[in-house]
């Protein structure tokens, strides 16, 4: 498991569970907490206890459906993926193309701003 890393300009750190799943990152000085249920990631924090997003799975592993950012359910976006799982883009409630995302041969995302989640469904 990694636990940290750095480059110029930024480092980041990470905590798991006793299950080895990443309970939380802090980059640079910005904690963000996560909410597993079972092996699915289902919702982000802040340092606060703030709520951030929360994510609605299929029944496959990795399979993320819908993202609602902060409380409620009004700011919601949809997972689009491709064969392999990977997110190829994100659209909004109105069905409009919010990202677009596309992977070398190893899996390498060209942006890796946006929603958190890409290459087969894995979080960056």
């Amino acid at each position: 498991m990694l636990l940290s890393a750095s480059k110029p300009g930024v480092s980041a750190s990470y905590l798991y569970d006793p299950l080895g799943r990443r309970s939380a990152k802090t980059v640079d000085t910005v904690l963000t907490s996560f909410l597993n249920d079972g092996v699915e990631e289902i919702a982000d924090y802040n340092s606060s206890g703030t709520l951030l997003r929360r994510y609605v799975h299929g029944p496959g592993v990795d399979e993320y459906l819908v993202m609602y950012t902060g409380t409620g359910t009004a700011n919601k976006s949809y997972f689009h993926a491709n064969h392999q799982g990977s997110i190829i883009a994100m659209s909004d409630g109105n069905g409009n193309v919010t990202e677009q995302h596309s992977y070398d041969s190893y899996g390498n995302s060209d942006d890796l701003t946006g929603n958190p989640f890409r290459y087969t469904g894995r979080r960056l």
